[in-house]
């Protein structure tokens, strides 16, 4: 079988900056190699990092006669995802079309109404199951028989039984040499980078934050054993070269007994080497932190959110606290480990003293003690934050990701994507205030946003929103306030 899997280009956002978070598509890597074990022809076109242009990705999408066409996407990139859909039923009329990844994985139904030319949705882990439906195309079993999946019959909407948990020892690692890997690359100084290296080592979190959709995707946190997270470590380093890991899960330290043993296999092995993680303050101790770095860990980015302690308690469930939170700080301080602190403006209920505790807690680190990361709240679907915007009358009750009338709803498209963001307690003026300082403080330029922005504005709603956050972008500049320089 000719299976092509595709990553979907992103329409707003720069894929060379490390702060968009886009990696290379392991998700797709993952099937890849599944499909190779069992003697499928694989292509994966990585619309996304290669930044191609709408013609060009046709244009590589034509080379190919698939059976199957695969589409991997989130919701920031749901609309792109769903015109290659469109492409590819229209170029191979006869190929079977799925959908995977967290967002058709969590609004299945609106996207199998909406999008007419899809055949089937992935629901969770896609490995083994895009090897069945690999066999249903072949003729070898039904659509009803696989696992994992959703579609329609007779218009309405088919979901089989869940999928059961994967063994993440028993899977080939990603097929790396299908896509693009070797542009990453890590500053390790000044004058010094050296190639960057990506791995999954466990899936989901044990928490369960109320803006997360994690466990909705993935089930309970399930994490590969040591040996074969060093086995792959040893692969990237001996054979692509790579001299600093960045391991992408969710939670790195949610068993910490775990990363104990990997750091200590990684200070047996001897390799000159580093590496990041994700983890939250809640999961690590002075002891393990010290070993993490004895083993060549450089950076740990924790989840920090927001610096008001009733937003993490009764808002969002995060079950840290800001002392907690300091204190693992200048743990790092401590041990000379680099800490990025990614927060969340916009938050249900929070007021403008709550944001103000936010930004006063990033003005403390600035730009000379930590690296900040931001975004704003989105309600994604799945997640209890998506329920109470619906109760709360933010989202009308007819909404759906997949209808262009919703495209652009209670968001800045130019600036933030097409998912609606959580305005609740404050202003437009509030949150422009604050996205004008924070995108001062990643110098990200506005200024260039705003061509598109022109091009976004469809209603009063949009003149106004855009309206509103020009006005507060022309007074801070004027105004020379924006000095993320300065000591608090």
């Amino acid at each position: 079988m000719n299976i092509l899997l595709i990553n979907p280009p992103y329409a707003y956002i720069d894929t060379k900056k490390r702060d968009q978070g886009l990696g290379p598509p392991h998700g797709l890597g993952y099937l890849a190699a599944n499909l190779q074990k069992y003697g499928h022809e694989v292509v994966i076109l990585d619309g996304a990092l290669a930044n191609y242009s709408w013609k060009r990705l046709e244009a590589e999408m034509k080379k190919h006669n698939p059976d199957i066409v695969g589409i991997s996407f989130i919701t920031k990139n749901r609309f792109p995802a769903f015109k290659v859909i469109k492409i590819a039923r229209n170029m191979f009329p006869d190929c079977m079309i799925v959908a995977g990844g967290p967002h058709p994985s969590l609004a299945v139904q609106d996207t199998l109404e909406h999008i007419e030319e899809l055949d089937v949705i992935v629901i969770g882990e896609g490995e083994q199951t895009i090897v069945e439906l690999a066999q249903v195309r072949q003729g070898k079993r039904t659509l009803s028989d696989v696992s994992g999946i959703a579609y329609l019959e007779k218009g309405e909407t088919v979901m089989t039984d869940r999928r059961e948990r994967l063994n993440l020892d028993d899977l080939p690692f990603p097929a790396r040499e299908l896509y693009y890997h070797n542009n990453f690359m890590e500053r390790i100084s000044p004058r010094q980078k050296v190639p960057l290296g990506f791995i999954v080592s466990s899936r989901g979190c044990p928490g369960n934050c109320s803006f997360c959709s994690s466990v909705r995707v993935w089930g309970k946190w399930k994490a590969r054993t040591p040996g074969n997270v060093m086995k792959e470590i040893e692969l990237l380093y001996n054979s692509y070269g790579k001299r600093v890991i960045w391991f992408v899960d969710n939670n790195f330290t949610a068993d910490m007994d775990r990363v104990e043993e990997i750091c200590d296999r990684l200070i047996h092995a001897r390799m000159n080497l580093e590496w990041i993680c994700y983890c939250r303050t809640d999961g690590i101790t002075f002891s393990l932190l010290e070993k993490m770095k004895k083993s060549g860990c450089r950076e740990v980015i924790f989840g920090l959110e927001s610096g008001s302690q009733r937003i993490l308690d009764e808002v969002i469930a995060k079950g840290t606290t800001l002392e907690q939170n300091e204190k693992v700080l200048q743990w790092c301080d401590q041990l000379e480990i680099l800490k990025m602190m990614d927060f969340i403006i916009s938050h249900p209920s929070e007021t403008v003293e709550d944001l103000e505790k936010t930004m006063l807690l990033i003005r403390k680190y600035g730009r000379k003690n930590a690296v900040v990361a931001w975004t704003t709240m989105h309600p994604y679907p799945g997640t209890k934050i998506y329920k109470m915007a619906i109760e709360n009358g933010l989202l009308p009750p007819d909404f759906s990701w997949a209808d262009e009338r919703f495209r652009g709803y209670q968001t800045l498209s130019a600036v933030h994507g097409d998912v609606p963001i959580f305005v609740d307690k404050l202003s437009w003026f509030d949150f422009s205030k604050v996205l004008v300082e924070l995108s001062a403080y990643e110098d990200y330029s506005l200024w260039s946003k705003m061509g598109k922005a022109i091009k976004d504005i469809h209603s009063f709603s949009d003149l106004k929103k855009y309206g509103v956050l020009g006005f507060e972008l022309f007074k801070q500049k004027i105004s020379g306030n924006l000095d993320w320089d300065k000591e608090y």
